[in-house]
């Protein structure tokens, strides 16, 4: 239902709103819409309705079936209007991301692309791994193709399982704010090349299912639309992905999206180095 499915509901009960009262109060209904424009009790408007429908007094028979009609009307009013918002806010868009936790989601930075990817692992969510990741890699579009299948074919896989797969994450511990590569040559060429406007990395590290720790290096391109997506397998390019494996591991913990990279907040040791980046995506994560 749409944004304007309440009003539409409310407009056709205005037309035939006696239809939804009681079997016994439908002639009840019927009479004193006929007079809701009534005089004041006692005049000649008044005393002829009593003659016509009402068995008493016109002064109060007809003034309290109006009011029995208006509780009715009220009622129904309260319940369709709940329902009708009920259903539009079903209608309504629902993030990428649905983050039950207190880390960033989406794709509006490149922290929320990389920690939506940890939780498509830990939820093998199909859908969110494929909407967090790239959708084309042109430069080695097959390699890239035959990389991602297997990501999500494993995926797959893991949401079959009674039991989670021993290395999906179980939580998120701690993501570091996003950096950009020492060298130069992968956000140049991204942004010459593929028409990136930007190149970073992040570093997560989630608790794992068996009870390890694991640090999850992604990389992540900003697309033309400003939004932040992973990709899923940087070593199929290494123009792109020169040096990622190299950097050494992040230690500026992620706090908020207006965090300056380098800045010194609360700063926090990974316990252990990242796993490269094309490992990672393997392992899930």
């Amino acid at each position: 239902m749409s944004a304007s499915g309440p009003t539409r509901m409310l407009s056709l009960l205005k037309q035939t709103w006696w239809r939804f009262l009681p079997s016994n109060s439908k002639s009840l209904g019927r009479r004193c819409r006929a007079h809701e424009s009534l005089a004041e009790p006692g005049t000649a408007k008044a005393r002829a309705c009593h003659v016509s429908c009402c068995a008493r007094p016109a002064s109060s028979r007809c003034v309290a079936d109006l009011n029995v009609c208006r509780k009715y009307m009220k009622n129904l009013y309260l319940v369709l209007l709940a329902v009708g918002f009920l259903f539009t806010a079903q209608a309504l868009p629902v993030p990428e991301a649905a983050a039950t936790d207190r880390f960033p989601s989406g794709a509006e930075t490149p922290e929320g692309a990389g920690c939506d990817l940890v939780r498509a692992f830990r939820r093998s969510d199909v859908d969110l791994l494929k909407t967090t990741c790239i959708k084309r890699y042109p430069p080695a579009q097959e390699k890239f193709d035959q990389f991602l299948a297997m990501i999500i074919r494993g995926t797959e896989d893991d949401k079959k399982r009674s039991v989670p797969h021993p290395k999906n994450p179980a939580k998120i511990v701690k993501v570091f704010a996003a950096r950009h590569l020492s060298k130069n040559g992968p956000a140049s060429y991204g942004y010459s090349v593929l028409s990136l406007q930007d190149v970073m990395f992040v570093d997560v590290l989630a608790r794992l299912q068996d009870g390890s720790s694991f640090v999850n290096r992604t990389l992540v391109v900003k697309t033309q639309k400003g939004l932040w997506r992973v990709h899923p397998c940087p070593t199929v390019d290494s123009l792109l992905s020169a040096g990622l494996n190299d950097e050494p591991a992040s230690t500026v913990e992620f706090t908020s999206p207006e965090k300056k990279e380098g800045e010194q907040a609360t700063t926090g040791n990974a316990g252990e180095a990242p796993v490269p980046a094309a490992e990672s995506a393997t392992r899930r994560p």
